[in-house]
């Protein structure tokens, strides 16, 4: 396999895995059991749990952030069951695992993809310089401003040089 097939193997496949998890959560209708009005069974099918009841919203949670399922109803739905001081504990708990789960994601599979077009870009190279200096306030900025989707910008952090611990603990600050 030649070096120029084997660089782009992996980001290929994470992103073909990521399409299909995608593909397979809206084909399985996800987004359509996320509706205020399936509340009721979401709550007894988490309460039938037990204490295991908030690990499974965790964990769904966080596999939606990574296959872009929208967090908003996930997030309503969390404080809904759980009540407002646990349901904002396990959605701070899920939203950022998610979003550092997907940061790694592509900062593990896509970085040194995008390391070659940022070299061969002085525009590119500027923007990584800056998101690597000044890194938390350009996440706190696209964090608190919602026009910016926050699943994507997951995965956009993970592309840049913003060191993860940063890029986690400013996503944790401003998305609580």
């Amino acid at each position: 396999m030649s070096l120029r097939v084997r660089r782009w193997a992996r980001p290929v496949l994470i992103v073909v895995l990521l399409a299909s998890g995608v593909i397979l959560a809206r084909a399985l209708g996800v987004t359509d059991h996320l509706r205020l009005e399936n509340l009721g069974r979401f709550k007894q099918t988490i309460e039938a749990q037990g204490a295991a009841g908030p690990l499974l919203y965790i964990a769904g949670y966080i596999l939606a952030v990574v296959f872009f399922v929208p967090g908003l109803p996930i997030t309503l739905l969390g404080g809904l069951a759980f009540g407002p001081v646990r349901g904002a504990i396990y959605v701070s708990i899920a939203a950022t695992l998610g979003a550092g789960l997907a940061f790694l994601v592509a900062r593990y599979a896509l970085r040194g993809t995008v390391e070659g077009w940022v070299h061969s870009s002085p525009r590119l190279a500027r923007m990584d310089a800056a998101v690597a200096r000044d890194g938390w306030r350009i996440v706190m900025i696209t964090r608190l401003i919602p026009l910016f989707p926050f699943n994507l910008q997951n995965y956009a952090y993970g592309l840049t040089r913003i060191g993860f611990w940063t890029y986690l603990l400013t996503s944790w600050l401003s998305m609580l």
